[in-house]
């Protein structure tokens, strides 16, 4: 998305913007990149917090602001489309796209899978198994 912005920057409206609000951007940046990068360890909101030198609660409403959800939630949210990627393009088990999506756990990755795409990892394989 910020390189599609940054494609075409020069098409987009210029607006001043409140020096607040650019720090809650850029903060909010800094997190995303950090939970990019690490996504797939152990995170705690301390760790993403820190990675852009800000307290949780500051965290917090950053991501409040811009997503309506905590950082952890986004993170959740993240490991599981990068698992729907794995699991449409690769032949990963189960157990191995969840570890390498930061879920230390199978049935809490199956768990957590479910409630977000309502069917299993297995499941959601499977029917892009027979699409190919």
């Amino acid at each position: 998305i910020f390189k599609l912005l940054y494609l075409h920057k020069d098409e987009l409206p210029r607006t001043d913007m409140p020096k607040s609000e650019m720090t809650s951007q850029i903060r909010l940046k800094t997190m995303l990149k950090y939970i990019e990068s690490h996504f797939s360890e152990k995170l705690s909101i301390k760790e993403i917090a820190s990675s852009a030198n800000i307290s949780r609660s500051e965290a917090d409403r950053c991501f409040q602001k811009y997503y309506q959800i905590s950082p952890m939630k986004y993170v959740i949210r993240h490991r599981i489309e990068y698992a729907k990627l794995l699991l449409h393009s690769t032949s990963l088990s189960v157990k191995e796209v969840g570890y390498q999506c930061g879920f230390q756990d199978t049935s809490y990755f199956v768990k957590t899978f479910r409630k977000h795409m309502l069917i299993t990892p297995s499941e959601y394989k499977k029917a892009f198994q027979y699409q190919r």
